[in-house]
């Protein structure tokens, strides 16, 4: 939460970005580096992608989750990977986003 708290806020108001946290905590879930370390090393090296996103994909991947993201060439990369990403930059990809999670 804290990864998406950090990017929301530099595009919304604290007020609007603490509701949608709040929203989001409940549905959270803490996970052990174990549980998705092997995959993660998988996905760096079929995609080249940071070490930091190679832990977000694999995640993703893990839990057949898409990845919402402000960087484009992690949601390049969770493509290649064969994860939803959606490039929030993109006003198109946002409002996939927005209808995904039920807010459209």
């Amino acid at each position: 939460m804290v990864e998406v708290t950090g990017v929301l806020v530099r595009y919304l108001t604290p007020t609007t970005v603490k509701r949608i946290v709040d929203a989001l905590s409940s549905d959270v879930v803490l996970v052990g580096d174990e549980a998705y370390f092997k995959i993660s090393v998988e996905i760096a090296l079929t995609t080249g992608s940071r070490g930091a996103d190679s832990y977000y994909l694999g995640l993703a991947k893990i839990h057949n989750l898409p990845l919402a993201t402000s960087d484009k060439i992690q949601a390049q990369n969770a493509r290649k990977a064969g994860i939803r990403s959606f490039y929030i930059l993109n006003n198109n990809e946002l409002e996939e986003l927005m209808q995904y999670i039920g807010c459209k």
